[in-house]
C-alpha cells in the first residue's frame, strides 16, 4: 500500500540524497523530467536544494509517495501568481 505526503522543506532536506538519486535514476531511465544523461548526483542535487528553496519560500508545494517506506516518487507543484482570472 502506498500513501501521499505532504513534505515541508524541513521534512525534506534529510531526504536529499535519495531525492537526488531518484532524479539520477529517472533521467538515467529515459524519463522526460527536463534534464538529459548524463545527470551528476551534484547536478541532481542542485536541482533540489533550489526546489527546497522554493518549498520554503511558498512557491512550491511538495509531495512523495511512499510505499513500503521507501519514497516511490516526488511531485512538486509550483504555484504561479499574476494570471488569475484571466
Amino acid at each position: 500500500m502506498h500513501k501521499i505526503e505532504r513534505l515541508s522543506a524541513e521534512q525534506a532536506k534529510p531526504l536529499l540524497p535519495k531525492l537526488a538519486a531518484l532524479l539520477q535514476n529517472s533521467v538515467h531511465s529515459g524519463s522526460s523530467v527536463g534534464f538529459l544523461p548524463p545527470l551528476t548526483f551534484e547536478t541532481a542535487e542542485d536541482y533540489w536544494l533550489e526546489t527546497l528553496n522554493e518549498v520554503a519560500l511558498g512557491k512550491c508545494i511538495m509531495r512523495r509517495i511512499v510505499q513500503k517506506s521507501r519514497n516511490c516518487s516526488s511531485i512538486q507543484i509550483f504555484v504561479i501568481e499574476g494570471l488569475r482570472g484571466r
